[in-house]
């Protein structure tokens, strides 16, 4: 005891170091974890497709939200808020079952993305192309070298740390993504408003979908994969200020938002769109 308040009076690396994970100071609060959940999840990609199915394009959100999306959340917060360290899935598992099953766990949730991230990263291209040259799309040099540049940058830009690239990430979600989808349901409002005719005229049988037809069970699991995510947060949970009390709030919150949004801006295509010409 003596030599350790010796070496904590004399030098503060070690002070702090004796001090341990407490006296870091946290970097990240429940409005980063929301937004952390909501750049992993909610996309404007798959609004397109869901809105081929007009009102019941609720249905499906709102299933997949309660068998999957929510209790997935309840999960992640509860492993977040129980074992409140840093590593997310890789710490949850390995507390469970031993580090070689988090680090399995870790693997698969990594191998994933190297599917994901191209799927992804194609769409930006292309979406970049339709902004200045819409025949770019279709170009396979051009798709190539914008998504390693995108990758590459986005891989460089989280050597900056933890709190600048929370400050991109918060930035890049609410120029790229909120306003976007805020704008999507403005348009839609404005075109039911002015008078314009609805493409999907309200029915209330019109609010389920026909359950006759595999493709639609085929579409359901796509919109499930397009819920996964939500445990993303979790390697960044050990840094907020009161885990306990902010962790389930930011992912109630992302959650809230992310189905509300994603429902209103499909149905703002659907309104607008007819089915026949969407893809």
């Amino acid at each position: 005891m003596p030599a350790e308040r010796l070496a904590r009076r004399r030098h503060p690396v070690v002070r702090q170091a004796v001090a341990g994970p407490q006296a870091k100071k946290r970097l990240v609060g429940p409005t980063g974890i929301a937004l952390i959940t909501v750049a992993a999840i909610l996309t404007l990609r798959g609004f397109p497709s869901t809105a081929e199915y007009g009102w019941a394009s609720i249905f499906f959100y709102v299933v997949g939200a309660v068998f999957f999306f929510i209790p997935l959340s309840f999960v992640a917060a509860e492993l977040a808020t129980g074992w409140p360290k840093a590593g997310g899935m890789f710490a949850w598992v390995s507390a469970a079952f031993g580090s070689r099953s988090g680090f399995l766990a870790v693997w698969f949730d990594w191998i994933e993305n190297v599917v994901w991230f191209p799927t992804v990263l194609s769409f930006v291209a292309a979406t970049i192309a339709y902004m200045f040259e819409p025949s770019l799309a279709n170009n396979k040099w051009y798709l190539v070298i914008v998504m390693l540049v995108v990758f590459w940058g986005m891989t460089l830009a989280n050597f900056l740390g933890l709190k600048n690239i929370l400050r991109f990430n918060n930035a890049a979600v609410v120029v790229g993504t909120l306003i976007p989808i805020a704008l999507l349901i403005a348009l839609g409002l404005y075109w039911l408003v002015s008078g314009r005719p609805n493409a999907i005229p309200f029915h209330a049988h019109a609010l389920l979908p026909s359950f006759s037809s595999i493709d639609n069970l085929v579409f359901f699991a796509g919109v499930l994969l397009g819920y996964a995510g939500v445990e993303m947060a979790g390697y960044s949970a050990k840094q907020l200020k009161n885990i306990r009390r902010d962790y389930p709030r930011a992912v109630a919150a992302s959650t809230v938002l992310i189905l509300v949004l994603s429902i209103l801006g499909t149905l703002a295509i659907s309104f607008v769109v007819p089915d026949r010409k969407l893809s």
